[in-house]
């Protein structure tokens, strides 16, 4: 319960309870020449003063159950802002351990695997080697049937 309402309720009461005895137990001839009515018996008073205190009782428990359940609310609050702040940072840990993978993985590319431009020059090699096998190959076929072409023909 807040503090100021700890110093409150009890204050209240007691003042309460103190105006209702003076006013309730004033003296019926002093209450005549104030044009007050005239003051009760002790029965009523007590009647009047625990209905009094029901009332205050009721109030001040009801507000207590209020700030209880405020209070309850606020520790429920602050244990889930605890428990995800804990969930952050171990997210935040597993990326940074994911990113340094990463680099790490890109460097071992980079060192390991053939860049595009030497890709492209390995290429161009590869093509002309296939371009000299393929006119080796038709300067034979030339070559041979050239050979077929000039043989004699037999004499029959």
């Amino acid at each position: 319960m807040n503090p100021v309402w700890r110093i409150f309720w009890p204050a209240m009461g007691t003042i309460l309870l103190i105006a209702a005895l003076t006013w309730l137990m004033m003296p019926p001839a002093l209450a005549q020449d104030s044009g007050l009515p005239r003051g009760m018996t002790q029965t009523e008073f007590f009647g009047l003063a625990g209905f009094v205190l029901l009332i205050i009782g009721a109030i001040s428990g009801a507000w207590w159950r209020v700030e209880g359940k405020i209070n309850q609310a606020k520790e429920s609050a602050y244990f889930k802002a605890d428990e995800a702040k804990g969930v952050a940072i171990v997210a935040e840990a597993k990326a940074a351990l994911a990113r340094e993978e990463l680099n790490k993985y890109q460097t071992h590319v980079a060192e390991t695997y053939i860049s595009k431009a030497g890709h492209r020059e390995s290429n161009e090699q590869i093509m002309s080697a296939l371009t000299n096998v393929k006119s080796a190959i038709d300067g034979t076929n030339q070559r041979i049937d050239r050979l077929f072409d000039e043989r004699p023909k037999k004499q029959s």
